[in-house]
């Protein structure tokens, strides 16, 4: 015997489709946040604490600042992008 389903209204359809949308911005926010900060956090440390106390260094010159450069430069992406993000969500939902 099959199970017959429920019909929802296109109301209840609005609402369970606002609050999907709405829980995954909200995640996506959290994840680029998070993102963006690790990256920044890795690049200070290699910076800060990798880089000066090793004596053989693989990466030499500019190609060390291209490399601590890009890295920062995402992570402050990722952390504009989740700011942006957060207006968007306080604008649309709250």
């Amino acid at each position: 015997m099959k199970k017959q389903q429920k019909k929802i209204s296109d109301k209840e359809w609005l609402e369970r489709d606002f609050k999907i949308k709405k829980k995954g911005d909200i995640t996506f926010t959290v994840l680029s946040l998070s993102f963006g900060l690790l990256i920044l956090c890795i690049s200070a440390y290699y910076h800060l604490i990798v880089a000066p106390n090793r004596l053989s260094n693989t990466i030499h010159g500019h190609q060390y600042w291209i490399y601590i450069f890009s890295l920062a430069t995402s992570g402050i992406a990722l952390l504009f992008n989740a700011l942006m993000k957060i207006g968007d969500i306080r604008r649309k939902y709250f």
